[in-house]
């Protein structure tokens, strides 16, 4: 007889860990899920944040072109404003 008591213990303990081990998969498949659709979110931002920075590195290029198109046009009227300058004082002393 106590080999039928051991018997149903363990089959009733059997049937409690299968349920467990039931619950742990579904609950591991959701956790699965989540993880995946959160990394398919981070995913997308990571594109966004690229887009967004090229973008940015575009603009920032078109800015110091024309900085340097500016600098030059300023550079290149010095010898003017020294000729003009010249002339006033020269005109001046006479």
């Amino acid at each position: 007889m106590r080999v039928g008591v051991a018997y149903i213990d363990v089959r009733v303990n059997l049937t409690k860990f299968n349920k467990d081990l039931a619950t742990v998969k579904s609950l591991a498949t959701g956790t699965v899920a989540s993880v995946n659709t959160t990394f398919a979110g981070m995913s997308a931002s990571h594109s966004k944040l690229k887009r967004s920075a090229g973008g940015a590195a575009t603009g920032m290029d078109k800015v110091t072109a024309a900085t340097n198109k500016q600098k030059r046009g300023m550079l290149s009227l010095v010898p003017h404003v020294a000729m003009v300058t010249a002339a006033y004082m020269a005109m001046r002393v006479a």
